[in-house]
């Protein structure tokens, strides 16, 4: 006799809280129906996180139950989850071991804030594993001394290479790595002066503060080959940066309908800082 088919443990999980859902709706003298097809609407938006499926779903309960209602996520709640889930599968070896199991944490703030639950030998671990990897994905395109190009491939390169800063990659909320790594390569610069931040698609050039830079003052003192470096890297077709004309010949262009940036949707990268003998210095 053939056996049926197992019911996959994401599929049992959904029916399950579907059925929590029914439940919920006739305690609340709600139609039962239409909360059960909202709320099975919504399940592309945590599909994406199999492996946290049993803890989301928890989550989800409670809204309803501290609303008494159907509520629909918000954007700033599902952007804050899908930061909490991403922050504790990249700590999850690091925590103390009983943290590491997820339903350790009963609500979304605490998983938001399980970082600070790290002792000092694990955050010297991260510590080094975030280098570690930073330096997988980037490329050293240029290194003298305190100066150096940096190439970035990923968002957690950009996140490490900026911390500290004030560059929207390098934020833990509404990261800008990948918009402005569709439109063309993203750079780090080293300098004795600081960190820079340059965009050739673009034509930005941006400081520690995000603030914008005289391109003549940073090269000042560069050695040639820095210059150089720089010109090499923009793009053919591109906004190139011209090295002897400042700002003046150099407009910041911004993709079109991108969302004016303000100090109160910054958020920083991590301020740790860069340690003395690392390779780049």
């Amino acid at each position: 006799m053939r056996k049926s088919p197992a019911l996959r443990r994401s599929d049992f999980l959904l029916n399950a809280h579907l059925q929590c859902a029914w439940d919920f709706a006739r305690s609340q003298r709600l139609d039962p129906y239409l909360f059960v097809e909202r709320e099975e609407r919504l399940f592309p938006l945590f599909s994406m996180h199999s492996g946290s499926l049993s803890w989301i779903l928890k989550w989800r309960r409670s809204q309803w139950r501290a609303h008494g209602r159907f509520v629909v996520p918000s954007h700033k709640d599902l952007s804050r989850l899908h930061l909490a889930l991403e922050d504790f599968h990249r700590l999850h070896k690091f925590l103390p071991t009983d943290r590491r199991d997820i339903s350790s944490f009963k609500t979304l703030d605490e998983l938001a804030m399980c970082e600070f639950t790290l002792d000092k030998a694990s955050t010297t671990g991260l510590r080094k594993a975030a280098r570690e990897q930073a330096y997988r994905e980037s490329t050293a395109l240029y290194r003298d001394g305190r100066w150096a190009v940096i190439q970035l491939h990923s968002r957690a390169a950009a996140t490490w290479w900026g911390m500290g800063t004030r560059w929207c990659t390098a934020a833990r909320e509404c990261n800008g790595f990948d918009r402005y790594v569709s439109l063309g390569p993203l750079f780090v610069l080293l300098t004795p002066a600081g960190k820079f931040q340059v965009h050739p698609a673009t034509a930005e050039l941006r400081n520690e503060a995000d603030g914008e830079v005289d391109l003549r003052t940073l090269i000042a003192g560069a050695p040639a080959d820095f210059a150089s470096t720089l010109e090499h890297v923009r793009q053919p077709g591109e906004p190139s940066l011209n090295l002897t004309g400042g700002l003046d010949a150099n407009p910041i262009q911004r993709p079109l309908e991108a969302p004016e940036e303000s100090d109160g949707d910054w958020e920083p990268g991590w301020f740790w800082e860069l340690e003395p003998g690392s390779g780049f210095f």
